[in-house]
């Protein structure tokens, strides 16, 4: 009997559990190597003095994701989380008094901007539109397929989504495109903030990016009832039975590769140092710091180009455990700032924290 493909995965993230678990699905051996005590990567907890906490994700979008991968892994999501569809998105606080509730039904959204804004109803249903157009576009070539094989452009749906190339708004910012549809400043900064989504500027971010709206609006939001934690510890549970071995408090220090044929690992296990050996390697750290620590690699093609990339933006958090019951907030809340291009050149242009932030609160009832 053939001995089965040893694979290692770097990170106990969600991407690397989700990895992982394809990979034992698919009869392959896998080691899932992660620094931490436990898996999470971003998408972890902390739990300090009756209080817990989500230290990354807030909100769940697109869930018939997450589902495939369950009933792939042949689970039931049903089985494993609890996933409620929020019924207010977002409430958004501005500075002069006003306050947008964000509703998930789009026309009682719409009706919500047409009263508080100089803006039409029909205008967001149309701006939905036009978000689900560029969804309907991109997301079989974008989304669910390997954009870096070339194979993937010659597929119908790839064929018919470049020769429409100007309906996925490409050419022009997300904060042009919002500024078409909408004349009221409070409705475009609403949609202008969805680029903060994958830490982008909106005076500068492809409009492509108003696909975000579509997916929160149109597909819907929703949270776990348990925390987002409860995915990632679904997924190890899954993880485990299906036979991946997990390595905590290891760090990776080396990706060992021949001329880019892989060798094997260099790892560092409380504060041991050893060899092992692997022919195919998943990384789920940063791409940069793949690169320049893992493969010490920072001349080659593909390294120089994603070292020239701008880095998304951070966010400064913290964690509060407040007593009380405060019912003019939602479980999302947005405080906008009052000079909204101003702040994105604070911090893309200036590199500083703005004086005026926007704040999100994210509130989890105990």
């Amino acid at each position: 009997m053939a001995k089965r493909k040893r694979i290692a995965v770097i990170g106990a993230g969600l991407g690397g559990l989700s990895a992982a678990i394809r990979l034992a699905k698919q009869g392959y051996e896998v080691d899932l190597f992660e620094q931490a005590e436990k898996a999470g990567g971003k998408a972890n907890e902390i739990n300090e003095k009756g209080f817990r906490f989500d230290t990354g994700p807030s909100l769940l979008t697109m869930p018939f994701v997450i589902k495939e991968l369950f009933e792939y892994s042949g689970q039931r999501i049903e089985n494993h989380l609890d996933v409620i569809p929020l019924n207010n998105l977002c409430k958004y606080f501005y500075p002069d008094g006003t306050v947008i509730n964000a509703y998930s039904n789009v026309d009682k959204f719409a009706e919500e901007v047409s009263t508080k804004t100089k803006d039409a109803a029909q205008s967001v249903k149309s701006y939905l539109k036009y978000a689900e157009k560029i969804y309907d576009l991109t997301t079989d070539l974008f989304l669910l397929s390997d954009f870096s094989n070339a194979k993937n452009f010659y597929k119908p749906g790839a064929l018919k989504t470049l020769f429409q190339i100007n309906k996925i708004d490409p050419f022009r910012s997300m904060h042009k495109a919002n500024k078409s549809f909408f004349k009221d400043p409070k409705t475009i900064q609403l949609f202008d903030r969805y680029a903060t989504y994958n830490g982008s500027n909106p005076f500068s971010a492809p409009a492509t990016l108003n696909i975000i709206q579509h997916v929160e609006y149109n597909l819907g939001a929703f949270i776990l009832k348990k925390g987002v934690y409860s995915l990632v510890e679904s997924l190890y549970r899954i993880a485990k039975n299906k036979g991946v071995n997990f390595f905590f408090n290891c760090k990776v220090t080396q990706i060992i590769h021949d001329n880019y044929v892989i060798k094997g690992l260099l790892v560092n296990r409380n504060g041991i140092h050893e060899k092992k050996d692997y022919e195919v390697i998943i990384t789920n750290a940063d791409v940069n710091y793949t690169y320049n620590n893992l493969l010490k690699d920072s001349v080659s093609k593909s390294a120089s180009r994603y070292s020239k990339l701008e880095p998304s933006s951070s966010a400064l958090v913290f964690y509060w455990g407040v007593k009380g019951e405060h019912d003019n907030l939602e479980v999302h809340n947005i405080l906008f700032s009052e000079d909204y291009r101003n702040e994105f050149k604070d911090l893309f242009e200036r590199s500083i924290c703005p004086d005026d932030p926007t704040v999100y609160l994210y509130i989890i009832q105990i």
